[in-house]
């Protein structure tokens, strides 16, 4: 091998910088002269302590030499520990002896080696490659550690490290802390909320599950933020083994499947509903066959039994029973949507104006029937004794939840189903449909009561109700092709919205004719406030794309404070009217205190006439119906902006 050819390969393997500390002269001389000859760069040559840190710190070395026992303050033990904290520097102690507990202390500042007086070349050229080679090592480690974490912590879903023995989580990225980490986090406490690992066949825990079979696992969990918001999760499990092969941690990772669960939850319902009207149609229909016989002999045996005859009166209360449960029939018919209906193209508010006079004397005087009924309603195909039998069985239900008297608001309007609707609501097909509303001022419902309402059978009314009011209503708008939707909340009332697919051409000469298109685009600021996350979220979505500059605010409170921080002209408040602490009409009278010329529109899923009744919608444009659809809300607020404009 040519000579030269070794030469520079040899300095290109040892062209390494070293900095020497020793306060004895003549070996820091000694060492430097051999360090050079090895190919080696000496930085500097330092006496002490101080001196080291402050060279290390201009110079960059790549390894340091350090002589334990130095002149000054700090010794070389000292002055490691410093070079190590401040520069992740690699130190070889150079020692004559050191007795035990200078060697611990040593030990403490994790040095890359030892090399003793008096040095031998050999063994001090080892000594300084071993260290090189073991901080280049650690380096890459840990640049690949940090990668790791990037990845790691870059993951939207909650990923964790948890000790199998202790349950101690190890490692979590920052989706994964719902709470505070520390050195002695219980994954249960920290995800949970609880004292104890998770147990039972509802609640299995990962770990334990692991530890027993050694093999991964996919299960169900219910994790908790760190206000107290329950999310619901898919978590696998996936076991770590140590030498001995025993499971030592466990990685789990965890999916949010909170929404999939409540459209799973809503596609059960639904299904559910539709094998109970299947179980429903099946007892109608042999139940029919029964009655038939009953009521037909009941008739024939009237007939044959002469007047007066003692045998009449019981045949007759026969025949009574038998066309009540006749009725309970139809009723479980129309929910089983096996009823044959008689379709036609009708006016809805002709439905409701023709039946207005009978729902006044069922629902009683201490109630007040009231009728919105927009003037250009769209044509809809349905059988108009059936829309009676749903407005005759929703004010029944209204006028038992008002037993001391109220009001009953019956509005129609077209409206346009999107999209963003049918997602959340399972079944429901996007287009225009035709909205019917039933609104009661009673005691409300129950969110867990909200659920159940449909489900034939179902009463809260004890002995005085058969539970098949609500459940036929459903079936009704179903058969329809309909949807129908409830917003309730206790001690303020109930909204039964029943929404029918338009028909293909309006009836009667009543409609209004399409609307010239609206630029739906715009630059004002909008002041966005309801407490409902997801509202805010979707008419953000909805106006920002328009070119609307939007201000959002969860609460009354957060809302003024926004404006009063912002130093611009607000042009519209779209606020939210039942809010909690200050409701939406209260903010809109405290914003216009300090901002006059802000226009008002507000949002609710009660009609707007039951709005009106609270005191706050003096006219009908400064009210929005939810559920919000984007198209519309857009055209609202745009025509209330025109409008703006066309005043100044």
């Amino acid at each position: 091998m040519p000579r030269s050819w070794r030469a520079t390969e040899l300095a290109i393997e040892t062209e390494k910088k070293i900095l020497i500390v020793e306060d004895e002269a003549i070996i820091a001389c000694d060492l430097q002269r051999r360090l050079e000859h090895q190919g080696y760069t000496v930085t500097s040559a330092v006496a002490t302590g101080e001196d080291a840190i402050k060279k290390a710190g201009e110079d960059s070395p790549d390894l340091v030499l350090m002589d334990i026992v130095l002149l000054g303050e700090l010794d070389g033990i000292d002055a490691a520990g410093q070079i190590r904290a401040l520069y992740g520097m690699p130190v070889v102690y150079l020692t004559a002896y050191a007795d035990e507990r200078t060697l611990e202390r040593a030990k403490l500042t994790e040095p890359f080696g030892y090399v003793l007086k008096p040095f031998d070349d050999r063994e001090l050229r080892s000594i300084i490659e071993m260290a090189l080679y073991k901080h280049n090592i650690e380096r890459q480690l840990r640049q690949s550690n940090e990668f790791l974490m990037t990845v790691i912590e870059s993951m939207s879903h909650p990923f964790y490290v948890i000790d199998a023995d202790n349950f101690t989580v190890v490692l979590a990225n920052t989706a994964a802390r719902f709470g505070t980490l520390t050195d002695k986090s219980f994954c249960y406490a920290l995800t949970h909320n609880a004292d104890s690992p998770c147990s039972g066949t509802d609640h299995p825990c990962t770990i334990m599950e692991i530890r027993r079979t050694g093999k991964p696992v996919q299960l169900e969990h219910v994790h908790y933020t760190h206000d107290g918001k329950a999310l619901t999760y898919q978590i696998y499990g996936y076991p770590v083994f140590d030498k001995q092969g025993k499971v030592a941690r466990v990685i789990e990772y965890a999916l949010d499947v909170t929404e999939n669960r409540i459209l799973e939850g809503q596609l059960r319902q639904s299904q559910k509903m539709e094998s109970i009207g299947r179980l429903a149609g099946g007892i109608a229909h042999d139940f029919n066959n029964l009655l038939t016989a009953i009521l037909g002999y009941s008739e024939l045996a009237m007939a044959e039994l002469p007047e007066g005859h003692p045998v009449r009166r019981q045949v007759n209360i026969i025949a009574e029973a038998g066309n009540k449960a006749a009725a309970l029939v139809r009723q479980l018919l129309a929910f089983s949507k096996k009823q044959v209906l008689e379709v036609k193209v009708l006016n809805i508010n002709e439905v409701v104006e023709n039946i207005g006079k009978i729902l006044s004397l069922v629902i009683g005087e201490d109630i007040i029937l009231d009728m919105n009924l927009s003037p250009g309603i769209w044509s809809v195909r349905a059988d108009p004794g059936q829309l009676e039998q749903v407005l005759m069985n929703l004010a029944v239900n209204a006028r038992d939840a008002m037993p001391c008297g109220g009001r009953l608001t019956v509005e129609t309007e077209n409206v346009e189903l999107h999209e963003e609707y049918g997602r959340t609501h399972e079944g429901v097909k996007p287009g225009p449909y035709i909205m019917l509303a039933v609104t009661d001022t009673g005691s409300g419902i129950r969110p867990e009561v909200v659920e159940k309402i449909f489900e034939p059978f179902f009463s809260t009314k004890g002995n005085k109700g058969t539970g098949l009011g609500l459940s036929t209503v459903y079936g009704i708008v179903k058969q329809h092709n309909g949807h129908i939707y409830v917003y309730s909340e206790e001690g303020i009332g109930t909204t039964f919205k029943v929404y029918l697919p338009a028909g293909v051409e309006n009836s009667g000469g009543t409609a209004e004719a399409p609307a010239k298109p609206l630029d739906l685009h715009g630059s004002e600021t909008i002041l966005v406030v309801d407490d409902e996350p997801s509202i805010r979220r979707l008419i953000v979505d909805t106006l920002e794309p328009l070119g609307y500059h939007l201000l959002e605010a969860s609460c009354g409170e957060e809302a003024l404070q926004r404006g009063i921080m912002f130093k611009g002209t607000i042009d519209l408040l779209l606020t939210d009217v039942i809010m909690p602490d200050m409701n939406g009409h209260e903010l809109a009278q405290r914003l216009k205190l300090t901002r006059p010329e802000t226009d008002i529109l507000y949002m609710s899923g009660y009609t707007d006439e039951t709005i009106s009744r609270l005191g706050i919608a003096h006219i009908k444009k400064m009210f929005v119906q939810k559920p919000l659809t984007p198209k519309k809300l857009a055209g609202i607020i745009r025509e209330i902006l025109n409008e703006r404009r066309d005043r100044t």
